[in-house]
């Protein structure tokens, strides 16, 4: 399996900045609109990181989005490595 690749929309900027830190290769921009997340991701190959239900609901994103639930940095972040299956540091 590849290492993942993200796109982060713009609720999570800081989730973004964590996710580079610990070597992942995620792109944010907060100026972009849904439709080019959406054609960003599928031309990228990337997996979009969205707190918007609605967004993460297009059919293009059925198997490429991953709906974030936690409003809180650690819990975002948290969801994230287990989702990948990662090693989970000892404190976020």
């Amino acid at each position: 399996m590849s290492e993942p690749r993200f796109l982060a929309d713009v609720m999570l900027g800081s989730l973004a900045r964590w996710l580079r830190i610990l070597g992942y290769d995620t792109v944010y921009d907060n100026r972009i609109a849904d439709p080019e997340i959406v054609r960003r991701a599928l031309g990228e190959n990337r997996l979009v990181l969205s707190r918007d239900r609605r967004l993460c609901r297009r059919r293009a994103l059925a198997d490429r989005h991953l709906l974030i639930e936690s409003q809180r940095l650690d819990g975002q972040l948290l969801q994230v490595l287990q989702f990948l299956e990662a090693p989970l540091p000892m404190r976020l």
